[in-house]
C-alpha cells in the first residue's frame, strides 16, 4: 500500500514535490461519505485511511510524465544491479546551475506485505549514492520512525550508522564500498554476502517494489507481460474478457499463440557485432514469442483478426487489462502515464471504477495515473473525493514543476462541478492558448 512518494531534483521537478494517497480526516461529511468505496483502512494506526485512485492532470510539459519516470527510476534502482564504474543515469533540474550540481532525491512510504510502515529515502549523482536510508513504524498511533539503517557520503567517505556498524560485517562494506553506484538494499538481497542487516525488514521492502508496484509509460509497454498473463492465468483471462464482452467490443475469445521468431533468430545469427556465446544460446534455446489472435462472431461464426487488425484503442485495453487484474489479484500498485490515451471517455470511467468497486478490489489495490480527459471530473459522475485529485503546473518564475491537491483550495464546494472550474483555469495546469500572430 503506497502511502506518498516524493521527489527532488529530477527532470522538470526542481523542490521536493510530494504526492499523497492518505485519506484526508477532514472530509467526512455526508457529502463525501458517498464516496465510501474510494478510501480503505490499511490496519495501522498511524495512516488508518488511504484512497485507492488518484488522478493527475496538467498541461503538456507541465511534468506530469516526470512524476511517473521518478517512480520508474526509483523502483529501477532497488531492482537492478549496476556494473562496477558505470555511471548513473541522472536527469537533475537544468534551469539553475546550482541544481545542475546537485544530487537527486527519492523517498516513498508505504506499508509492506508483512503490514509494516517503511520510509526508504534516497539520494544519488552519475558517480554514487550520496545518502540511503531505511526507517520503520510500530504500529502504534505515536510511534516515531525507527532506523534500520543509514549511510551518508561525506567528506569522500561512506559513514555508515551506528547499528548498520554493529550488522554489517567487512564483506558487506567493501562490496558496497567497490560499488558505490548501486543501493545497499539491492545489495543485501541479491548479492552473497557475509550476513544480512535485519531480514525480516530487509526483505519485505525488497520485496514490495519487486512484486508491487508497476510502472507503466504506454498501454503496450508490457505487452509480453499481458499475453503472458493471457496465455499462462485462467482467472486474469476470465476477468478480461468478461468486461471486453460488457464494453461491447465484438470480441468473444483472445488465443495466444506461441511461435519462434526466425526472422530474429536470423539477425541475431548474421549480426557482426554480437558474440558467438549469445548467438549459440539464442540458437540452441529458440526462445519462444506470443502472439494473440482476437476471435470475433459474426453471424454465428467465428472469424480471427490479427492485432494488426482491431483499433488501437482496443488493442491499448488489452494490453492494459491484464496489468490491472494482476494488481486487483495481489493488492498491488499501479503508476500510469496518460491512462486516456486511445480510450472512449466510458472505457475510462468504468476502468477507474474497478479500483472504486470493493467487489473487483478486494485487495485495496490503488492506481495513480496522469490524465487529461476532464470527464471524470465531472459533477454528475461523483468519481472521486477532493484528495484524490491532483495537478501538475509550471511555476511561473522558474519554470518548475508544481504538484498540488484539490484540497489546497479553499473556496471549493460540494455543489461546485470541478471539470467546469477545471476548464475555466480555477486550479491551474492547464494551457492558456494564445493568439495566433
Amino acid at each position: 500500500m503506497l502511502i506518498s512518494f516524493s521527489v527532488e531534483n529530477f527532470r522538470s521537478i526542481k523542490n521536493k514535490q510530494t504526492i499523497d494517497f492518505e485519506a484526508s480526516s477532514k472530509y467526512s461529511s455526508s457529502f463525501e461519505k458517498k464516496f465510501q468505496h474510494n478510501i480503505f483502512k490499511t490496519n495501522n494506526a498511524q495512516i488508518p485511511y488511504l484512497v485507492n485512485t488518484i488522478a493527475v492532470y496538467g498541461a503538456n510539459a507541465s511534468g506530469k510524465s516526470n512524476l511517473i519516470k521518478a517512480f520508474y527510476d526509483c523502483g529501477s534502482m532497488v531492482l537492478y544491479k549496476k556494473n562496477r564504474g558505470d555511471q548513473i543515469s541522472t536527469d537533475p533540474f537544468l534551469l539553475n546551475s546550482k541544481t545542475k550540481e546537485l544530487p537527486t532525491s527519492y523517498s516513498i512510504d508505504f506499508i509492506a506485505k508483512n503490514q509494516v510502515r517503511y520510509i526508504y529515502s534516497f539520494s544519488f549523482d552519475n558517480n554514487r549514492i550520496h545518502h540511503e536510508k531505511l526507517e520503520y513504524f510500530e504500529n502504534k498511533t505515536n510511534s516515531s520512525a525507527k532506523l534500520i539503517y543509514e549511510i551518508t557520503f561525506k567528506k569522500g567517505r561512506y559513514i555508515f550508522s551506528d547499528n548498520l556498524n554493529d550488522k554489517l560485517g567487512e564483506q558487506t562494506r567493501n562490496i558496497f564500498k567497490n560499488t558505490e553506484n548501486n543501493l545497499l538494499l539491492h545489495l543485501l538481497v541479491n548479492v552473497n554476502t557475509d550476513n544480512y542487516v535485519d531480514p525480516d525488514n530487509i526483505i519485505p521492502v525488497y520485496d514490495w517494489f519487486k512484486f508491487n508496484l508497476e510502472v507503466m509509460f504506454s498501454h503496450d509497454q508490457f505487452s509480453m507481460n499481458s499475453l503472458l498473463l493471457l496465455h499462462k492465468n485462467k482467472a486474469i483471462k476470465k476477468s478480461v474478457l468478461d468486461l471486453v464482452k460488457k464494453f461491447d467490443l465484438s470480441i468473444i475469445d483472445i488465443e495466444i499463440e506461441e511461435y519462434v521468431d526466425e526472422k530474429f533468430l536470423k539477425f541475431i545469427e548474421t549480426a557482426s557485432d554480437i558474440p558467438e556465446a549469445i548467438k549459440n544460446k539464442y540458437k540452441s534455446s529458440k526462445p519462444m514469442m506470443l502472439r494473440p489472435k482476437f476471435i470475433h462472431k459474426y453471424q454465428n461464426k467465428k472469424i480471427e483478426f490479427k492485432e494488426s487488425q482491431i483499433s488501437s484503442g482496443t488493442e491499448n485495453l488489452i494490453y492494459l487489462l491484464p496489468q490491472v487484474f494482476i494488481a486487483l489479484a495481489e493488492g498491488g500498485v499501479i503508476i500510469f502515464d496518460e491512462i486516456d490515451r486511445s480510450l472512449h471517455p466510458d472505457i475510462l470511467l468504468e476502468v477507474v471504477k474497478i479500483f472504486q468497486n470493493p467487489e473487483f478490489n478486494k485487495t485495496n489495490a490503488q492506481i495513480l495515473f496522469t490524465v487529461h480527459n476532464d470527464i471524470l471530473l465531472e459533477k454528475s459522475y461523483e468519481l472521486f473525493r477532493r484528495d484524490q485529485v491532483w495537478f501538475a503546473s509550471k511555476d511561473d518564475n522558474d519554470q518548475s514543476t508544481q504538484i498540488y491537491s484539490l484540497t489546497d483550495f479553499t473556496n471549493v464546494r460540494n455543489e461546485h462541478n470541478i471539470a467546469l472550474r477545471y476548464r475555466d483555469h480555477e486550479y491551474g495546469a492547464r494551457p492558456f492558448i494564445g493568439d495566433y500572430s
